[in-house]
């Protein structure tokens, strides 16, 4: 990949510093309601996968610019791994506490990004809400290619996931892939909800085949 340093890298950049603010704001919410104990798992996720990134940074004194894909790719494997690592951790340790505390804050996130995505894009349908969750969630690299649309209609769109960019990542850590499902769709639930309350996101798993769709339910 060239050395030059375009809008794309940016807006994954800021996908990846989104996505590590959830799990920073999971950690606090996890040490109000069980202890100081929630800072030790996530300090020995750190210690195994490394540390986020610093946001206060410009990604141009960051960024390895001649291995722009690679340091990118690499920051998504970090923060994965290492998110996957913190929430297994302490749902084993905590249980259904820890998991309401994760379906809480990924709500909470998904409103706010529902929110900002209605006050700055005012998504009009269901297409407009696809391309607006593509540009919060964190899902591979723009080549990985991981989705595919299967009904592109403007109050109607359908995708299917054509290879899962994150179960490998559970796998990795031992997370049952299904709990991490579970909260990747309360995220966008709240997001499409906020974003435009005309229509509803609905998620199923059958048999392996991940599925997706945003419906309008209002006139």
């Amino acid at each position: 990949m060239s050395a030059f340093l375009g809008p794309i890298h940016h807006w994954l950049y800021n996908k990846v510093i989104l996505f590590e603010r959830l799990e920073k704001d999971i950690l606090e919410g996890l040490i109000a309601e069980v202890g100081e104990e929630a800072s030790e798992l996530y300090d020995k996720a750190r210690e195994n996968h490394g540390d986020p990134l610093n946001p206060d940074i410009p990604l141009e004194e960051l960024i390895d610019t001649e291995n722009i894909h690679g340091w990118l790719q690499t920051q998504i494997q970090k923060a994965e791994t290492r998110h996957a690592e913190f929430l297994n951790q302490a749902f084993q340790k905590f249980n259904e506490e820890a998991v309401e505390v994760a379906r809480e804050f990924y709500a909470k996130q998904g409103k706010f990004c529902g929110e900002q995505s209605e006050s700055h894009a005012k998504p009009q349908n269901a297409q407009d809400l696809y391309q607006e969750i593509n540009n919060y969630v964190l899902d591979g690299m723009p080549c990985d290619q991981a989705n595919q649309l299967v009904v592109n209609e403007e109050d109607l769109v359908k995708w299917e996931v054509t290879q899962c960019l994150h179960v490998g990542y559970w796998k990795k850590v031992g997370a049952d892939p299904n709990k991490f499902y579970k909260l990747r769709e309360t995220w966008l639930d709240a997001f499409v909800a906020y974003a435009n309350n005309d229509y509803e996101y609905r998620f199923s798993n059958d048999n392996g085949t991940l599925k997706h769709l945003i419906q309008r339910v209002r006139d």
